[in-house]
């Protein structure tokens, strides 16, 4: 189960808000909207969400494999369920001063990409592409965000990891 709360702003003003629940039993999975506008949708058998893809990552990329294809909700409202494609690149050691102070000198990496599409417009661009490195305990750096009108660069300056919890 995955509860989630979205706000989008511009300027200061929400111009979105959507929270609910999605669930996924068996195959099927469904949200339910908590909003204003309330209802529910459907998922596919097999959608992800996103801690669930970023596994599945970390399994390919340890296992050797290039390329991993998945439906991933993300909680962001009715329009959350998309199409991915995920590029794996070569395995590395590459450290950054922010994961050393943190014991993760020798973890593994590999740069990721990754291409999520409109389900429903099926058209062969991605709506926005995520370039980073991710560490084998899923930890991500190197952040590069692509959109249509626009590009974002992130780089991890502080990193606090929380003492380990297994969940139900």
């Amino acid at each position: 189960m995955m509860r989630f709360s979205v706000s989008n702003s511009i300027n200061g003003n929400v111009v979105m808000k959507t929270d609910g629940v999605a669930d996924i039993s068996g195959e099927k999975g469904i949200v339910t909207f908590n909003d204003e506008e309330g209802g529910t949708m459907d998922l596919p058998k097999g959608v992800l969400f996103p801690i669930a893809h970023t596994q599945k990552i970390l399994a390919a990329a340890t296992d050797g494999k290039k390329l991993l294809s998945a439906k991933v909700f993300d909680g962001n409202g009715r329009d959350g369920l998309q199409d991915s494609l995920t590029i794996i690149g070569k395995k590395s050691l590459k450290i950054s001063e922010v994961l050393e102070k943190n014991g993760m000198g020798s973890e593994q990496s590999w740069s990721i990409q990754m291409s999520y599409f409109d389900l429903g417009s099926q058209s062969n661009e991605p709506d926005y592409v995520v370039k980073f490195r991710m560490f084998e305990n899923g930890v991500g750096t190197d952040l590069h965000l692509k959109y249509k009108d626009f590009s974002m660069k992130g780089e991890l300056v502080q990193l606090e990891l929380n003492e380990e919890k297994h969940c139900k």
